[in-house]
């Protein structure tokens, strides 16, 4: 029997997983800089544009781990009025707005790092590319996530549809 490939490790996906160790990074700078200027009265100068990135990064790839789990901020009130299968299709709508926005974000994204690939970073030997990178990136991810929430909306309303049109055929 195979098992099905779901892009997830234990009860995070990779993004998830990625970002905790973003996180994990972040602080581990974050205390570099706090002891280097504790200790000495100066830090090393790249902790605090390493701690900016990471951040960055952290953040969009992240947000595929929260589109993931429908973890985001919501308006349903307007939803709640009409039946489940009529939300769901707002809900569809809705995702598939998102998506066309991503594209062009993502769009955006990946003519700023073209722009930013001959700039260097300030504290970093990095190309301020590898910053602007992560939205693409991440945007990426979030697409290929609310791509697949789509799809399964998408195949729940034809199968409510479904149910409900075979209900009115007895």
């Amino acid at each position: 029997m195979k098992k099905k490939a779901t892009g997830r490790m234990g009860n995070h996906s990779i993004e998830g997983s990625i970002s905790a160790i973003l996180m994990m990074l972040l602080l581990v700078t974050v205390a570099v800089q706090v002891i280097g200027r504790s200790a000495g009265g100066f830090g090393p100068v790249w902790t605090e544009e390493l701690s900016r990135w990471l951040w960055i990064w952290m953040s969009f790839v992240g947000l595929a781990e929260v589109e993931r789990q429908r973890g985001n901020l919501r308006m349903d009130a307007f939803q709640a009025l009409f039946p489940a299968s009529v939300s769901r299709g707002i809900n569809l709508l809705i995702d598939i707005a998102f998506c066309l926005v991503l594209v062009h974000l993502i769009q955006i994204g990946i003519s700023m790092v073209v722009r930013t690939a001959n700039y260097s970073s300030v504290a970093l030997p990095i190309p301020t590319a590898w910053l602007y990178a992560a939205f693409p990136v991440g945007g990426a991810l979030t697409f290929v996530r609310v791509v697949m929430r789509v799809i399964g909306e998408f195949a729940e309303l034809r199968s409510s549809f479904a149910r409900n049109s075979a209900g009115d055929e007895k």
